[in-house]
């Protein structure tokens, strides 16, 4: 089925920690890990997770004109509405006060993104965190 890298998550999260100064920080005391222990991350939505009932369904394209140069190119890109990712992250609070990530996540979500839209901007989120 479909997913999208664990690096978008940790991108995402650096460029907000940034902002604040606090990228190295970030860095050095957070790890994001997928659940498969790989560097994909599972998207949940509705529907089927078969490649090939998905390419018959619009639902889950997008198709768009975009301007390249002098001419217009049909760009198709998967879409999934609504959709949801979950994230394990691995925080060392001797590196990285828990504040202070709760605050770059959030942050990162409202400002940041993740991904990569049709127009060059990403898409936004919000963040639930649940402490384990």
């Amino acid at each position: 089925g479909p997913y999208v890298p664990s690096s978008w998550v940790m991108s995402s999260l650096w460029q907000s920690a940034k902002l604040s100064k606090d990228g190295e920080g970030l860095r050095r005391a957070v790890e994001v890990i997928a659940p498969d222990g790989g560097r994909r991350l599972a998207i949940r939505y509705k529907g089927s997770r078969a490649l090939d009932e998905m390419w018959h369904d619009e639902r889950f394209r997008l198709v768009q004109s975009i301007p390249q140069g002098r001419v217009r190119v049909t760009r198709t890109r998967p879409r999934f509405l609504p959709w949801e990712i979950e994230v394990l992250v691995l925080l060392d609070e001797q590196l990285l006060d828990r504040k202070v990530f709760d605050e770059v996540t959030y942050r990162a979500g409202r400002n940041i993104g993740i991904g990569e839209k049709v127009d060059g901007t990403r898409t936004r989120y919000s963040v639930e965190i649940v402490p384990r």
